[in-house]
């Protein structure tokens, strides 16, 4: 199955129900051997389609993620900025982050110079483990630019809906 937990229902007006075309849109069509989308995961209807998602429970996590304070540390933040960035872009687009951003020096959040120490972000996951798994392979962390030994990941409630 190309993703554990999604369900795809066909609804298809022909007649052994399984529009061989509906289903090469899915991207899975009957082999040689006969075999096809698992029966469990077909509901037959007619002329639409509909995608039940997975059931399993999502919580909020929250991440405090600081710099750390070498002299260096700004410099390799940069380096590998928009690969970071490129990463939170993808991990928005799945919902897995619901927001992040940079820590600012109160000196310097009102200048046009930002000095960025830190990350916060807002994780939906079912787990801590894998919002662990997700921080662990963002190229901050594989880059020495946040410290593993402050680094902070806890569950969260929000008061308000998140975005």
């Amino acid at each position: 199955m190309l993703y554990p937990g999604l369900r795809i229902a066909i609804r298809s007006s022909s007649a052994g129900g399984r529009d061989p075309k509906l289903l090469q849109l899915l991207g899975k069509t009957r082999s040689s051997s006969g075999s096809s989308l698992p029966s469990s995961h077909i509901r037959l209807f007619s002329n639409t389609v509909s995608i039940m998602s997975d059931t399993t429970k999502k919580y909020n996590f929250v991440v405090f993620a600081p710099d750390y304070t070498d002299d260096e540390c700004l410099s390799r933040r940069l380096a590998v900025r928009s690969a970071h960035l490129a990463n939170a872009a993808h991990l928005h687009g799945t919902g897995a982050l619901k927001v992040g951003g940079a820590m600012i020096t109160p000196e310097t959040y009102t200048t046009d110079s930002k000095k960025m120490i830190g990350s916060t972000m807002i994780f939906e996951a079912s787990n801590l483990e894998e919002v662990k798994k997700l921080i662990e392979n963002d190229v901050y962390y594989t880059g020495n630019v946040w410290d593993k030994e402050k680094l902070v990941i806890l569950p969260y409630f929000s008061a308000h809906p998140l975005p």
